[in-house]
């Protein structure tokens, strides 16, 4: 397993387990994007939170199955050279995202030491869910390379499962998301 510093605030996980298929007999390899987001630089009702930074995760087609002619596209106006595994990641993640996972529905007995909080909020799509909140990025990364590395097994075990859900309310889901970076298909 192998982890990507994107940014100050991102990082990338993936492995050679981590994979689906949307045709037969050809692998679509996969990885989890970690974002971790400082609330504060958001809403100022966070302002007096002492746990204001949430790590949003997605699951995104890893860089060797990207498609090429997709990426070009994603790098139009940005211009970086795709030479390296972390550039091929960001530029497509900051293109199109990725398909959202709740990393805090999975339970494991890895733990970190960090300082965190478990808060229960509303999505609109899936009713109420557990988000995690730390004091600093640095906290919510090392927690992210510790534990959520540690849980991506278990999402990528159940891969269909993610996949199959609904993103929003015209009913894209997780696979058109995986076939657009893989195979260059549109789905709007």
């Amino acid at each position: 397993m192998r982890i990507i510093e994107l940014d100050d605030n991102t990082i990338y996980i993936d492995d050679e387990s981590f994979k689906c298929q949307i045709e037969e007999d050809k692998d679509i390899y996969l990885g989890l994007i970690c974002e971790a987001f400082d609330l504060r630089e958001i809403d100022s009702r966070f302002d007096d939170d002492p746990y204001p930074v949430v790590v949003e995760t997605q699951i995104v087609v890893a860089p060797r199955s990207l498609d090429s002619n997709y990426l070009k596209r994603a790098n139009e106006g940005e211009n970086f050279e795709l030479n390296n595994d972390g550039i091929k990641v960001y530029v497509s993640y900051r293109y199109s995202g990725g398909v959202p996972v709740n990393m805090e529905s999975i339970k494991s007995s890895v733990t970190c030491d960090v300082d965190s909080e478990v808060r229960t909020q509303k999505h609109r799509l899936y009713g109420e869910i557990k988000v995690r909140h730390f004091r600093t990025v640095a906290d919510a990364l090392k927690y992210a390379k510790t534990v959520y590395k540690h849980n991506a097994q278990a999402v990528f075990g159940l891969i269909g499962f993610y996949l199959d859900r609904t993103l929003n309310l015209i009913g894209t889901t997780g696979w058109d998301i995986i076939n657009l970076q893989a195979n260059n298909v549109e789905y709007m």
